[in-house]
Formats: structure tokens, C-alpha cells, sequence
């Protein structure tokens, strides 16, 4: 059968060329390439564009919806690192108040035997600083010969026993004593 259409169509070139231009053309018009077209063809190409505009549209809600969560995420993320520097700052400042006050009973244990030792030197200091008795006593010689006066301090017997103890400490070192700090 191709065979005697194809034998036509060798004779009938100008008709055959007709025949399909007509087709072609005839096929464009139903397919709305000149902008007529059927109602079945008009509602398949607004069906078309509703669909693509609805999932244009859930592509702007889904981006939108993601940037919240992640501005969410990064509130999220700042009020926990606030929070835990909050956190770190108050913990620096009870540890360092925690030192403080074991350095100053520290100290205080250190130094009370200092003091106490400081309290007996100044005692010792006091006793020794008692001004002792002077006598003046004058002789007028053998015929103004000879004769003059002489002058005589006698300390109390507790003043020389404070400023031996204390000579004693000076010579042998303050703390030579057998004295140990913090004991």
C-alpha cells in the first residue's frame, strides 16, 4: 500500500506539498499555537500554571518557614551562651571570694604568733624603758682639795631583768628562739 503512496506523491509533488502544509497548519491551530484554542486545551493550560504557582508558592512558605527556625535557632543558641558566661562569671567570682577568705585565715593563723611574740617585746620594751632612780651625792675635800660630786642611777631590779631578756633576744636573733611561725 506505501508503495502506491509513495508512487503518488512522486507524481503529484505540488498536491502532496499542499496536503501537508494544510495538516500541519490544521494541527498548530488545534494545538493554540495562534492563540485559539479549544476549552479542554484552555483548561489544561490553567491547570498547568495554578500548579506550578502552587509550588512556587510552598517553595516561598518552606524558605520562609526555614529562615524563622533559623533565626529561632540562633536566639536560641545566644541565650544559652549568655546564660552559661552568666553562669562561668558567678561561679569565678564565689571561687575567688571562697580564696579570699581562706588566704586572710590563712594569714591570720600565721601572724597571730608574730603578735603575740611582737606583744611580749613591746612589754619587755616598756619594763626596760622605766627610768631608774638618780642620787647625786657631793663631797667638799680636805680643804676644797679633792671634793666634788658624783651621780649614781639605780634601776629597778624588773627594768634590768626586761632589758637583759631583751639584749638576749636582739643578740641571738628575733626569731633564733626555738620560736616557729604558725605553731
Amino acid at each position: 500500500m506505501f508503495g502506491k503512496v509513495g508512487k503518488w506523491i512522486e507524481s503529484n509533488p505540488v498536491y502532496a506539498g499542499g496536503i501537508v502544509f494544510v495538516g500541519g497548519i490544521i494541527f498548530l491551530y488545534m494545538s493554540g499555537a495562534f492563540g485559539s484554542s479549544s476549552s479542554s486545551s484552555s483548561s489544561d493550560a490553567s491547570g498547568m500554571g495554578a500548579f506550578y504557582s502552587a509550588q512556587a508558592q510552598q517553595a516561598i512558605s518552606g524558605n520562609e518557614l526555614q529562615a524563622v527556625q533559623i533565626a529561632s535557632n540562633a536566639k536560641t543558641a545566644q541565650t544559652q551562651i549568655e546564660a552559661t558566661a552568666y553562669t562561668d562569671v558567678q561561679s569565678l567570682w564565689s571561687n575567688n571570694s571562697v580564696k579570699t577568705a581562706q588566704i586572710n585565715a590563712d594569714t591570720t593563723t600565721t601572724l597571730a604568733p608574730y603578735s603575740i611574740f611582737s606583744s611580749i617585746v613591746s612589754s619587755l620594751a616598756t619594763v626596760a624603758a622605766t627610768p631608774g632612780t638618780t642620787s647625786t651625792s657631793k663631797s667638799n675635800g680636805f680643804f676644797g682639795i679633792g671634793g666634788g660630786s658624783s651621780t649614781t642611777t639605780t634601776y629597778s631590779p624588773a627594768s634590768i631583768a626586761a632589758s637583759n631578756q631583751l639584749t638576749s633576744l636582739l643578740q641571738g636573733g628575733l626569731f633564733s628562739t626555738g620560736f616557729t611561725a604558725g605553731h
